[in-house]
């Protein structure tokens, strides 16, 4: 007989949290590094951010 699970406390939901974010960060990373479709984009944004706010 299989026992229930426990339910989780709340510092064990808040570490798994931090974990999905960190991982989901590092494939962020990761894929901006290997597809250039998407530096390019990044770059574009940074310019336009860059354009809008110099002209304060």
């Amino acid at each position: 007989m299989e026992t229930p699970a426990k339910p989780m406390t709340a510092r064990e939901k808040i570490r798994k949290l931090v974990e999905v974010k960190e991982q989901v960060q590092r494939e962020a990373r990761e894929n901006y590094r290997s597809n250039p479709d998407i530096q390019a984009a990044v770059e574009e944004l940074k310019k336009k951010n860059a354009r809008r706010f110099s002209r304060k």
